[in-house]
C-alpha cells in the first residue's frame, strides 16, 4: 500500500530542492517552481507560507555569497514599493476563499511568466526610470503575499532597464528576504497561525539545504539563462496544474 504522508514528503521535497537548486544558479527560481506546486499540495494558505519561509532562509543562505553584487539603491527602492504592495495582499488572503486563492496563486503565476517571456521578446529600449522600478516593487510585494511569487515583475523591470544579470541575481536575494518577511507577518497577522506539520517542515528546510549545496557546485558549469528556462517550464506546469484543481473546486 503506497504512504500518502511519505509521497506528500517526496513532492514537496523535490519542489523545494529543484527550485534552491535553480535560485542558486540563477538568482530566482524557488518560488517559481515551488509555489505553485506547494499550493497544488498542500493548499493556498499553507502552500503559500512555507513557501515565503522557504524564500527567506534562502535568500539569508546566497546573500552571504553573492553580497558584494547587491545594488543597494535599486533594492531600496524596490522595498519602499512593495510594501505597499504586502498590505492589500494580506487583506486579499484573509477574505479570499481557500479555492479563489488557490486559483489566484496559479494564474498570478501564469500571467507573470507570459509577461516576462512577451517582454523578453518586444523589448526595444533602455528604461531606467524611477516610476517602472517603484511599479515592479508593489506588484512584486502584492504578488508575493498573494501566491508566494515575487519574482516575475522584478525580472520585467529587469530585461527593461538592462540590469546587469550579476547585479540583479545578487539584489534579488535581500528583496526577497524582506519581501517574504513582511509577507509572513502580515498574513499572520491577519489570518492567524497556519499549520503546517512538523515533519513536512522539515522536509522542506532539508531539501532546501542541500539544493543551495548543489546550485553552489554547479555555479559557473551551468549557464543561468537555461536555469531560469527549467524555472519557467517547471512554474507553467505546476501553475496550470493549479489553476486546473482550483477550477474543478470551485
Amino acid at each position: 500500500m503506497i504512504d500518502t504522508a511519505l509521497l506528500l514528503g517526496a513532492a514537496v521535497a523535490a519542489a523545494v530542492l529543484v527550485g534552491a537548486v535553480l535560485q542558486r544558479l540563477s538568482g530566482t527560481g524557488l518560488a517559481l517552481v515551488s509555489a505553485p506546486l506547494l499550493t497544488l499540495l498542500l493548499g493556498p494558505a499553507a502552500g503559500v507560507l512555507l513557501v515565503n519561509i522557504c524564500s527567506i532562509c534562502s535568500a539569508a543562505l546566497i546573500f552571504g555569497v553573492v553580497r558584494r553584487h547587491v545594488d543597494w539603491r535599486r533594492y531600496r527602492m524596490l522595498t519602499a514599493a512593495a510594501i505597499l504592495g504586502v498590505l492589500p495582499g494580506a487583506v486579499l488572503v484573509a477574505v479570499v476563499p481557500a479555492s479563489w486563492l488557490a486559483l489566484v496563486v496559479g494564474v498570478s503565476v501564469l500571467a507573470g511568466l507570459t509577461a516576462t517571456l512577451l517582454t523578453r521578446r518586444r523589448l526595444r529600449q533602455h528604461d531606467d526610470r524611477r516610476t517602472p522600478v517603484m511599479a515592479a516593487g508593489f506588484v512584486s510585494g502584492l504578488m508575493n503575499t498573494t501566491a508566494g511569487v515575487a519574482a516575475p515583475p522584478v525580472t520585467i523591470y529587469a530585461l527593461a532597464s538592462r540590469w546587469p544579470q550579476q547585479a540583479f541575481a545578487a539584489t534579488l536575494q535581500p528583496f526577497f528576504f524582506t519581501v517574504a518577511g513582511l509577507s509572513l507577518v502580515t498574513k499572520l497577522a491577519s489570518v492567524g497561525a497556519v499549520h503546517i506539520d512538523p515533519k513536512l517542515g522539515l522536509t522542506a528546510a532539508t531539501a532546501l539545504l542541500v539544493g543551495v549545496k548543489i546550485g553552489s557546485t554547479l555555479t559557473g558549469r551551468i549557464d543561468p539563462t537555461h536555469a531560469r528556462t527549467v524555472a519557467v517550464a517547471l512554474a507553467y506546469v505546476g501553475a496550470a496544474a493549479t489553476v486546473l484543481r482550483a477550477i474543478t473546486s470551485l
